[in-house]
């Protein structure tokens, strides 16, 4: 039982990584977009469309940190539930290997 809530934590903590790692690739996405956005705009346009061009790369890194955070927040979420069941899981898993040895 304690084994099984240790594996559900590491699982649960590599799905934060997970998480984590695809948020940072979609930001970088968005934020790789937004400045090939920026930069058409700016050989096209004049002082107005770079500034719509800085108000998109200020969008898309104000989007990352977005992103960034609410994974950051499911995956600390999800930790944090599943240490609790550790702890309800352990005081089991000892009384279960007391009544063993008993």
């Amino acid at each position: 039982m304690a084994n099984q809530a240790v594996e559900a934590i590491r699982q649960a903590e590599q799905k934060a990584q997970e998480l984590e790692q695809q948020a940072s690739t979609k930001a970088a996405e968005i934020i790789h977009s937004a400045k090939e956005r920026a930069s058409a705009l700016a050989e096209e346009s004049s002082d107005q469309a770079q500034k719509e061009a800085l108000a998109q790369v200020e969008t898309a890194h104000r989007q990352e940190e977005s992103v960034m955070q609410q994974s950051l927040q499911q995956a600390e979420q999800e930790i944090s539930a599943l240490r609790l069941l550790v702890k309800e899981k352990e005081s089991q898993a000892v009384q279960a290997v007391l009544t063993e040895l008993i």
